[in-house]
């Protein structure tokens, strides 16, 4: 029955790092997205960037896509729950891509829920 304990215990991890993910996307809304200076950020950024850049780059050629998201590169995720990290990382404007919204999603597939689901423990 060892191996039941073992399994339990890897669910209350789980549990546990979702119980954190969670705080920390609550935490991350009220001092980044939930702001007056994200929404005019986020505005000037599509002003200047209008067009999908992930399509840009991709090269599809005749397609023209319009931005209507922005993306961090960095995602604000990765500065745990540092408030000073987060905002760093929130507000610079270098860490931003416009993206269209099927380009946003295949980023968010690749990158938050695959890094989310092999973390390793700590």
């Amino acid at each position: 029955m060892a191996w039941l304990k073992t399994v339990e215990e890897n669910n209350k991890k789980k549990e546990e790092k979702i119980r954190q993910y969670k705080a920390n996307k609550n935490l991350i809304y009220n001092k980044i997205y939930n702001t007056r200076r994200w929404q005019k950020l986020r505005q000037s950024y599509l002003i200047d960037n209008p067009l999908c850049e992930e399509c840009l780059k991709k090269g599809k050629k005749g397609k023209i896509v319009p931005a209507v998201t922005v993306h961090h590169i960095v995602p604000i995720s990765t500065a745990g729950d540092n408030v000073d990290k987060m905002i760093e990382l929130g507000f610079n404007y270098h860490n931003l891509e416009a993206l269209c919204e099927q380009c946003h999603k295949e980023k968010h597939n690749k990158t938050d829920y695959f890094l989310f689901e092999n973390e390793p423990d700590n």
